[in-house]
């Protein structure tokens, strides 16, 4: 796999469940330069918008710039949000999220959260055992971190 140099202009996943990200994502230390402008309201962005109950993301580095104008949106260079909801039906399904040997060099900038790796993790929905666990391991943030909220 090679570096994508043409700038990623939409991040990957949206709110909706069935449009989230899930899964594993190893970019095996290439780089991906992103142009991400985002007037949506609800959008959050990163690389990734939302990430949801279970995922691996990995060996990746984050160029370019990230920039949400909505009131209501996170920013991230990796991840926007990490969201974990539980439907009763699923018991005692384990959530793990877990982020590795990741750099954002990306400038950010945002109305609400905003961080270098992960805009915000929300777990404010689950409530099945603290069954939920984010891991960030050698991750390094070396892009600028703005909030425009004035």
């Amino acid at each position: 796999m090679n570096d994508i140099t043409s700038p990623l202009t939409r991040t990957i996943g949206r709110f909706q469940p069935h449009l989230t990200f899930q899964g594993h994502f190893d970019e095996q230390n290439n780089t991906i330069t992103v142009n991400i402008n985002e007037t949506a309201t609800l959008l959050d962005v990163g690389l990734f918008s939302y990430v949801y109950i279970a995922a691996s993301i990995k060996n990746v580095i984050v160029t370019g710039s990230i920039n949400t104008t909505s009131l209501y949106s996170y920013a991230g260079g990796i991840i926007g949000k990490i969201v974990a909801v539980v439907n009763v039906g699923y018991g005692e399904a384990k959530l793990n999220v877990r982020i590795s040997n990741c750099i954002n060099s990306a400038d950010i900038t945002s109305n609400l959260a905003v961080g270098g790796i992960v805009g915000v993790i929300d777990e404010s929905i689950v409530v099945m055992n603290n069954n939920f666990e984010v891991i960030i391991e050698n991750c390094t943030n070396v892009g600028s971190i703005k909030d425009a909220v004035v």
